[in-house]
């Protein structure tokens, strides 16, 4: 079964690894709620049939990511009438993701938006100098499919190793650490079904208590949303560029990430 972010080209690549070689492969097969993500499983069927969609790949993926490739997208229920039609085959990437597809289908066909009741997942990703809000970074994330929200919010202490800490300051390569964050959102989004997500992140001086970073993660579930926000602060510490500077009552120094692979820690 595909997730909402992932590729189409991951099940007919699966039916090769196993023997079945070029003939044998298998189009990926998705079902979809009345919320829009998939459900169910191959060889199932949805018990959501007031609403379905269900789409086949028409030939194997080539080697060129751009190549466009025919699909032939099956209507059935409710998703039939508000289309008008119960089948079309249309042209896409041979790398198109789920949600992609999504997003296609709809632009031919309005009316399946569900009147625009559906929630499509977002990535919200913000660095500022402003001072961060919990309630206004839990809120964004809320949908009424969810029955979770989970938060980690990083904060200034007032010390380190015994010196009395009065502020930390931060420095980010923007360009580079935006770009970071969307994979750890894109990863998230293969992982684990989750909603919406938001990494804020503060810039400049941050006083003691005062939010530095803010992950934010919905889901239907809470295991979901706790796990992803675990990882989403583990890779971002790894992997996101933000330098941070310790300011203490008579001196301060930069200190280098412990948890980040690309630099040495000081």
């Amino acid at each position: 079964m595909l997730s909402p972010a992932g590729s189409a080209l991951q099940t007919s690549a699966h039916a090769q690894s196993r023997g079945g070689g070029r003939g044998r492969v298998f189009p990926p097969l998705i079902c979809a709620c009345s919320d829009g993500r998939p459900c169910g499983g191959r060889g199932k069927v949805c018990a959501c049939a007031v609403w379905s969609v269900l789409w086949r790949r028409a030939e194997e993926a080539a080697e060129d990511k751009m190549v466009l490739s025919p699909v032939t997208v099956l209507y059935f229920a409710k998703s039939a009438e508000l289309a008008g039609v119960r089948s079309e085959t249309i042209s896409v990437p041979q790398e198109i993701k789920s949600l992609q597809l999504w997003e296609e289908i709809e632009s031919r066909h309005p009316r399946t938006t569900m009147n625009g009741t559906a929630e499509k997942p977002k990535d919200l990703i913000r660095f500022t100098n402003e001072k961060l809000s919990v309630d206004e970074v839990s809120q964004s994330v809320i949908s009424p499919s969810c029955g979770a929200v989970s938060l980690f919010v990083g904060t200034t202490r007032n010390n380190f190793e015994g010196k009395k800490v009065i502020s930390l300051e931060y420095e980010a390569y923007l360009p580079m650490a935006e770009a970071e964050i969307r994979k750890i959102c894109d990863d998230i989004r293969q992982k684990w079904a989750v909603g919406h997500i938001a990494v804020y992140h503060r810039l400049g001086l941050v006083p003691v208590t005062e939010p530095s970073v803010i992950i934010a993660v919905s889901s239907a579930h809470r295991a979901e949303s706790l796990e992803a926000v675990k990882y989403g602060i583990d890779t971002l510490k790894a992997t996101v560029p933000v330098w941070k500077k310790e300011i203490y009552e008579d001196e301060s120094s930069w200190k280098g990430n412990k948890e980040c692979f690309w630099t040495t820690a000081d």
